[in-house]
């Protein structure tokens, strides 16, 4: 579409046109994908799907995860944008303290400041961060870091599950992410700890006032949890559990979690752990977090699904709907401003963004070649319509000059000669009518009364052919009987007051054109 060209789908958080965003984390057991809608800063909770992978070892696990992903997707139905979650246990986190504030600039120099922590080559990784706090000249980030074979995997199991991932996360960063949207940053100092316990591991991350500080992955969950206690989870999820009972027998579970705790201590400026988050399936297990609160020492409390609608995260009509264990996924599908800008799906997002471009400027080429048409076109057909115009008044003009002379010629089409035969003939007409005009008619008779008192027509025997009077001159044609009555008209003529010049009378047959005083200079 045209906007996707030349406007962002969004801008950080704020999404300028609605996006259907699916989130999918993929486990040992399940693959659970959830929809959401995104409008502005808006998320509206559409759908949840928990596809069950098949126990089945005959088959190769990768089949029945790309069997589960098949299903899962024919329920989730259309969406705009794929999310997927990398597990923790294949990530390598460090943290950073760079001399950027930019974003853009933090992540050109990232893979040169962080090569000398990693475990393995840098280039054998694709990094990406998360920025945790800034100051005015510097940021603290947290680093996430995965091997080239592990995202190729991930990639290619999606691929055949028929899903090209826009961008790839992580399910800690996701829980930080959600964290910090429920709690926003004030002055007063907080030591948390974000604790999701799963059915095949718990994730633990800590917050020291709203920074991540430390991350664990532990390969246990609540499986192995059900196993201690001789039960299943089926079963711990209808009975739950009695802390004072179980708790010598599970502390040996939590060993993990207490030793990265103890050893993140000396980075809360003193302060005690303020409370400990519990997410995940094991939310819905009665005495759980009464069991956590003994075993760490921390005030544990409970977030689901409900806890992030009650705080305005996302709205829905549906949200029993949402189960637990998909906490996750909803989490990536909300694009959290911590994470929105974070992507390990990097070569995927540079393709998109050099199609971008490409498809950028072949639309402005596009738009550009279009724009030159329509002028040249509209000045073809401008040019056209005044042409018309112009030939048709030419016509309208001809036709009204005939009706105003008739004898103009009627086989001449050009306008210009018409013009100057009306022209000339309208000077014609004016040197005949000119005497005979309204303001010239008083001359007239002055100039006729003087002549008849001067000019003896029978004694000069003068047979007058032809008088013209035009407006500066007065011609006669005729003839008089001898040479004596020739001098005779001269003399008359020049005693006139009548003409500034009288030219010499040299034949009896005579053409005599002479220029007339002002009327004004007679009287």
């Amino acid at each position: 579409m045209i906007r996707d060209v030349f406007l962002p789908t969004n801008i950080g958080p704020y999404y300028l046109f609605s996006q259907r965003i699916v989130a999918c984390e993929v486990t040992t057991s399940h693959v659970r994908m959830v929809l959401v809608t995104a409008q502005g800063k808006t998320r509206t909770f559409k759908k949840s799907v928990e596809e069950a992978i098949e126990n089945n070892n005959a088959i190769p696990y990768e089949e029945r995860v790309i069997h589960a992903l098949s299903n899962a997707l024919k329920s989730i139905g259309s969406y705009d944008r794929f999310y997927s979650v990398l597990p923790a246990s294949s990530v390598v986190f460090k943290e950073l303290t760079v001399p950027f504030t930019s974003l853009k600039k933090i992540k050109l120099v990232l893979p040169f400041e962080v090569e000398s922590l990693l475990p393995f080559p840098l280039v054998e990784a694709t990094v990406d961060c998360i920025v945790t706090k800034q100051d005015e000249d510097q940021s603290i980030v947290y680093v996430a870091a995965v091997k080239n074979e592990v995202l190729a995997q991930h990639l290619a199991l999606l691929s055949k599950g028929g899903v090209d991932p826009f961008k790839i996360t992580v399910d800690l960063f996701e829980l930080y992410a959600l964290y910090k949207a429920l709690y926003p940053q004030t002055n007063e100092q907080k030591n948390d700890v974000i604790f999701y316990l799963g059915y095949h591991g718990m994730r633990m991350a800590i917050v020291h006032d709203g920074m991540l500080i430390a991350t664990r992955y532990v390969p246990h969950g609540l499986i192995k949890f059900a196993k201690l206690l001789d039960t299943n989870t089926e079963h711990l999820h209808r009975a739950g559990i009695d802390p004072e009972k179980i708790l010598k027998t599970v502390t040996p579970f939590f060993a993990d979690i207490k030793l990265t705790l103890d050893a993140s201590k000396e980075r809360l400026d003193g302060q005690p752990y303020s409370k400990l988050l519990l997410m995940g399936p094991a939310v819905a297990i009665k005495g759980l977090h009464q069991l956590l609160t003994t075993v760490t020492g921390i005030s544990a409390s409970n977030i689901t699904p409900q806890t992030l609608m009650q705080h305005g995260l996302f709205n829905s009509k549906s949200l029993s709907k949402i189960n637990n264990s998909s906490i996750i996924p909803l989490s990536a599908a909300l694009s959290l401003s911590t994470t929105i800008d974070f992507n390990l799906n990097v070569g995927d997002t540079q393709e998109r963004q050099d199609k971008r471009v490409r498809n950028q400027l072949i639309a402005a080429g596009t738009l550009l070649v279009l724009i030159i048409i329509s002028v040249i076109g509209r000045g073809i057909l401008t040019a056209r319509k005044l042409r018309n115009e112009i030939k048709s008044s030419e016509q309208q003009a001809i036709t009204s000059l005939r009706k105003v002379f008739p004898t103009l010629s009627k086989s001449s089409k050009s306008l210009e000669k018409l013009k100057r035969s009306a022209q000339n003939e309208l000077k014609r007409e004016k040197n005949i009518w000119f005497a005979l005009s309204p303001q010239n008619r008083a001359s007239f008779m002055k100039y006729l009364v003087d002549l008849s008192k001067r000019i003896d027509r029978v004694g000069l025997g003068l047979n007058l052919k032809k008088w013209i009077l035009t407006e500066n001159t007065m011609t006669f044609e005729g003839r008089v009987k001898n040479y004596q009555a020739l001098s005779k008209l001269e003399e008359e003529l020049r005693a006139s007051k009548l003409f500034t010049n009288v030219p010499r009378l040299e034949e009896l047959k005579f053409s005599l054109k002479m220029p007339l005083k002002p009327v004004e200079e007679l009287s």
